[in-house]
């Protein structure tokens, strides 16, 4: 379980230092989101560590009741994309590597996959996403080793909330389903290959639309 993996703490601790650096409208979104991590990582923490997070998770905002909703998954808003009219391009970012990297959604799908389709990404090149035989996927492409494929052990389940998250560590990538680590993890030899097309949100360019 994530619970259980070093890297929710130091997941944790990234995103809280990342939000001292930021606006301070943005602060407490981001610290939240650190929170999400924070929680996952107690079970295993005892002492001054201990402490330390739970302090950060009450600075955030959070208390018993918040905790709750974020591992009940049940988010007050959320986009619908059907990948055809509703999608987002984000043009302006380009992963390219040089840093290790989380893509994490909370998501739902409506209806059985007719073929890939992507959470987060630029697929054919990487990205989180569903497979058309209905498990989830984070893709990266390997400088050296074509692509590096890390699957859930389960299909999706329809018309329920799901965390997924890749993470790629700058040697590895991972994928994480409702907090457990999915045993898919790959090495990525000689580092993450960038796209050169746009990231994209619900949407895979030239595949048959999947609603999320």
């Amino acid at each position: 379980e994530l619970s259980q993996h070093p890297q929710a703490l130091s997941l944790g601790d990234g995103w809280w230092e990342f939000a001292e650096t930021v606006l301070k409208r943005e602060k407490s979104h981001i610290r939240k989101h650190a929170a999400m991590w924070y929680l996952k990582a107690i079970p295993k923490l005892s002492g001054l560590n201990k402490a330390r997070v739970l302090q950060r998770i009450e600075d955030a905002g959070f208390e018993q009741n918040g905790a709750t909703a974020i591992d009940n998954h049940s988010p007050r808003f959320a986009l619908g994309l059907d990948g055809k009219t509703s999608y987002v391009s984000v043009k302006s970012y380009r992963y390219d590597g040089r840093y290790p990297i989380t893509v994490e959604a909370i998501v739902k799908v409506d209806q059985p996959p007719e073929t890939t389709g992507v959470i987060c990404g630029t697929y054919d090149d990487a990205g989180l996403g569903l497979l058309k035989d209905g498990l989830w996927e984070f893709a990266i492409r390997s400088r050296s080793g074509g692509y590096r494929h890390s699957q859930s052990s389960k299909p999706a389940t329809l018309s329920q909330w799901t965390h997924v998250a890749g993470v790629y560590d700058m040697s590895q990538s991972y994928l994480c389903v409702d907090g457990k680590i999915q045993p898919s993890a790959q090495p990525v030899p000689g580092g993450h290959k960038a796209s050169r097309i746009p990231m994209q949100l619900g949407i895979n360019p030239g595949r048959i639309p999947v609603d999320f």
